[in-house]
Formats: structure tokens, sequence, C-alpha cells
């Protein structure tokens, strides 16, 4: 369970941060989830190209509401990078208006889809997991402490990943469970 949760975050810090805009009101269709995906091939393509690292870079940033909003983040670590204008036009291919809208898209569809394949019953031993690898991490005097800043800011991204899915509306799960094969073997491509 808290390698499928340190999974996901890695995979959306690796990306490097792109976004999704939806309205609060209103749910994911399959269309967004479509558009989303299609951006993914391509933006780690950019990610390798640039050999951007968002994940060393990027600290976490609440999402507002559901505290998870790592690529609206990303989104926000690209915009001075050279990389930015290709990003976008990545973005505009899609059907995507902006990389808000991008960002907003991406974490809804990537909290949804997480929410939908970790059973709730992982949560409390995950959080337990979580909150013991942080005081692992500050005891332990070989971790400098730059390097514990990023392992402890990652693993509370973690923990408003797990808080943000006990949020997420029936609807946006009802949209994601047709794709989840679709977005499971989107994710797992960068990995072949």
């Amino acid at each position: 369970m808290i390698k499928k949760l340190c999974t996901a975050v890695a995979l959306f810090f690796l990306l490097s941060g792109l976004p999704f805009l939806a309205t609060a009101g209103s749910s994911l269709s399959g269309n967004q989830i479509e558009k989303f995906l299609s951006t993914w091939a391509p933006l780690q393509e950019l990610g390798s190209k640039y050999s951007l690292d968002f994940e060393s870079s990027a600290p976490p940033q609440s999402g507002g509401e559901s505290g998870f909003n790592p690529f609206m983040s990303s989104v926000a670590m690209i915009q001075g990078h050279k990389a930015y204008g290709e990003f976008q036009d990545i973005l505009a291919k899609a059907g995507f208006s902006s990389p808000e809208e991008w960002a907003l898209t991406a974490n809804r569809v990537m909290q949804a889809y997480m929410a939908a394949t970790i059973d709730s019953s992982e949560f409390s031993q995950s959080r337990e997991e979580i909150d013991q690898a942080i005081k692992d991490v500050q005891s332990n005097p070989h971790i400098s402490d730059a390097q514990k800043q990023a392992i402890i800011a990652n693993l509370q991204t973690s923990l408003s990943m797990m808080t943000s899915m006990k949020n997420i509306s029936q609807d946006d799960l009802d949209a994601v469970k047709p794709y989840l094969g679709k977005i499971e073997q989107t994710l797992s491509e960068e990995y072949k």
C-alpha cells in the first residue's frame, strides 16, 4: 500500500507537474480523462528531453480543499523553464485551454484513480506506516537535513493524498472506473 502511494507521488513529480482545471461543482467526464491520458506520453518525453526533475525541486503544494495538488505545483515549476512553450503546445493539442485546466483535471483523475484502486481498509495502516517512516527519517543520523526535508515532504504529500482520497466525489469515481485499465497501462508505460 505505501509502495503504491509513494509510486503515485513519484509519478506525479517525475512527470513534471502538469495541471487540470475542472469546475468544483462538475463531475469528471470521459472526455476529460481521455484528454489527460493523451498528454502523459508526450509530457514524459518532454521531461526526458529537458531532464526535468520536479520531484527534487517542487515542494508539496496544498490543493485547497483537497490538500492534494502536485500537478499545479509542477505547472508552477515549469513556467519559467525553456520547455514551457512545448508544454503548453502539448496541452493545447490535447484540448486543454490552459495549463491550470490540465493540472486540475490531472489531479482529479489521479485522485479518483487512486481512490478506486486502493482498498480503504489500507488507509489507516498506511497512515501509521507513513507516520513511522517520518519518525525514522527524523532520527536517522545518516541522512542530511536537506535529504530529511525532501523525504519528509514527499511522505507528507502521501498523507495529503490519502486525506484527499476520502473526499473524492462518487461522480468522479464512477467516471474513472471504466478507465482504470487504461490509466494503469498509461502510467506504467514510462517504466518500459
